[in-house]
């Protein structure tokens, strides 16, 4: 009998099966798919941020002039970059193979179905485990009118999968997926409309943030077509065309369609074993645990942020406490990245959020990019950094970034939220110059109104 069986090798399956090792457990996983590594690894995060990352040596590229370099023969081998975005998927599940192998999880391949609570049927053979981890991922939501065939009307997966450039396209959502493929397809030079029905893109980001990105995108070329719904599509003169709730008729070569992701928690057994389902998703309590004390649940099947570091945690935590541990998950401090040009990143409360919540009496600091000696010397001086912080006591609440390399610079501001620190922490913490990361440091000093390379504050 082994210790914890996982169904599902994505983010929150793969970490726990690794944890549970460490922890000395006899850990099996259950994957149907060919390679580990769920949709994270094989269709979304990796294969996209490896399709940016072409987008931003073209960008390089056509800027050389800025920089002294001459020379105007190159051209956009979209074959190759296809190429190296499956090398660098390859890379990786091949390496999650080795750590199996390292840790000896047993990898049994094939659809896991939960018999009960300590069984698991896997293509007519019975698997028994004291413990099960139930980490099956999420699919791309699809519903009328959008009717997916996978040639016109496609999903993520499709648009990965691409041989060629389409001429023009239509995204359906505006949130992170809609955004990083307007900005990836956009930049190959393929003609981008985003529709959506909020009033702005990212509705989950700050506002002030957000608008920035519309404004960027907008003068990239994509149209934004924002407050409005998708009400009919029609397949016309060899484009998807689509009939908007204001009136307007839009078309692409291909229509995205990115309107969220649905759980995959049919078919696995949870209604014959009774587990309990909230909001569509399976509850657990803080140690991930279901309402049957031997099943765990982790990442985008359980009620929680459908993001791959969220489900690393959730799976790590699981697996403690499978093993005999007493760990707890806490959701207080997620952050979020967008893997646009620039960068979007924030974590905790929007100034919105917080000034609701505490009376209007908050904070703001800011600082730009173009006012930052390292992102001038890249070239990269578009966006900012607001921080958002309680009057009370400078406590910091929230932290977003628009700008270069953000996503690499907003762990400072989750480290900020998570230790309480206030402005004048960061403020007074040494920054190395030159840096993007002093940014952190400025919009910290404007929030006290001492940011020394900002004009002085009229009072």
């Amino acid at each position: 009998m082994f210790d914890l069986l996982v169904i599902g090798g994505g983010p929150a399956g793969y970490h726990a099966a690794i944890r549970a090792s460490q922890l000395r457990g006899k850990v099996c996983l259950v994957e149907k798919e060919e390679r580990l590594g769920g949709v994270c690894l094989n269709r979304g995060c990796i294969p996209t941020k490896a399709l940016v990352k072409g987008t931003e040596v073209l960008y390089s590229i056509k800027r050389a002039r800025d920089f002294g370099i001459e020379g105007d023969n190159f051209k956009l081998n979209f074959s190759s970059l296809t190429k190296r975005k499956e090398a660098v998927v390859k890379t990786l599940t091949q390496g999650l193979s080795n750590l199996f192998k390292s840790y000896k999880i047993e990898l049994i391949k094939g659809f896991g179905k939960i018999v009960a609570p300590q069984k698991v049927e896997v293509e007519g053979r019975i698997i028994e485990a004291k413990n099960i981890l139930i980490a099956t991922g999420s699919r791309p939501l699809s519903f009328p009118p959008f009717i997916l065939d996978g040639e016109r009307v496609i999903t993520t997966k499709e648009a990965l999968s691409l041989n060629e450039v389409p001429e023009s396209m239509v995204i359906v959502g505006g949130g992170v997926n809609g955004c990083e493929f307007a900005h990836i397809f956009n930049s190959l030079g393929c003609k981008m409309s985003i529709v959506e029905m909020m009033e702005n893109i990212l509705p989950g980001e700050d506002t002030e943030i957000a608008t920035y990105l519309a404004r960027l995108l907008n003068k990239e070329g994509t149209a934004l077509y924002l407050g409005r719904k998708v009400e009919e599509v029609k397949l016309r003169e060899g484009n998807v065309w689509c009939k908007l709730s204001s009136g307007e008729e839009i078309s692409g070569e291909k229509l995205l369609v990115c309107v969220g992701r649905k759980p995959n928690i049919e078919d696995i057994g949870l209604d014959k074993i009774g587990i309990k389902i909230k909001k569509g998703r399976i509850w657990t309590n803080e140690k991930m645990q279901t309402n049957i004390p031997s099943i765990y649940a982790a990442g985008d099947v359980v009620d929680a942020p459908m993001l791959a570091h969220v489900a690393f945690k959730e799976g790590i935590i699981a697996a403690e406490n499978a093993l005999g541990g007493n760990s707890l998950m806490d959701y207080a401090v997620i952050p979020s990245c967008v893997f646009t040009h620039p960068e979007v990143a924030s974590v905790g409360l929007t100034e919105k959020e917080a000034r609701e919540r505490y009376n209007n009496k908050v904070k703001i600091g800011r600082f730009p990019f173009m006012a930052n000696g390292k992102a001038l010397c890249e070239g990269e001086e578009a966006g900012f950094i607001k921080i958002v912080a309680r009057s009370k006591n400078e406590k910091i609440l929230g932290v977003h970034i628009i700008g270069s390399h953000a996503s690499e610079l907003i762990s400072e501001g989750a480290l900020a939220i998570s230790f309480k620190a206030t402005l004048k922490n960061i403020s007074g913490i040494i920054h190395p110059h030159p840096t993007l990361s002093e940014v952190l440091m400025e919009a910290a000093s404007d929030g006290r109104s001492e940011a020394i390379h900002l004009p002085r504050k009229r009072i």
